[in-house]
């Protein structure tokens, strides 16, 4: 028997926890989920008007690997209505 090995899994909240809880069940891990704020001003540069071309393809393949996966599992994507700060939510840990 191999001995447990502890991972760090930093999660926004929003993320889906199903296929990390999956690993446990196979392989002798625990994870420990720690809280990781996503910044999208940051990540796709700041206000709609703002974003440049590169920003914005970084959006579109976002969008496209997402729906691949929905694809692939029988899911419904649909874009987000507002985009929320989760960093109020996360300092609960």
């Amino acid at each position: 028997m191999f001995p447990i090995r502890f991972i760090r899994s930093y999660t926004t909240g929003k993320t889906p926890f199903e296929p990390a809880l999956q690993l446990e069940k196979e392989y002798p891990i625990q994870l420990r989920f720690i809280p990781w704020p996503f910044r999208v001003e940051e990540s796709f540069g700041g206000n709609l008007q703002e974003r440049n071309k590169l920003n914005w393809n970084k959006v579109r393949y976002g969008y496209m690997d997402v729906r691949r996966f929905a694809n692939e599992h029988g899911l419904i994507i649909r874009g987000p209505q507002r985009i929320f700060d989760s960093r109020l939510s996360l300092m609960g840990g």
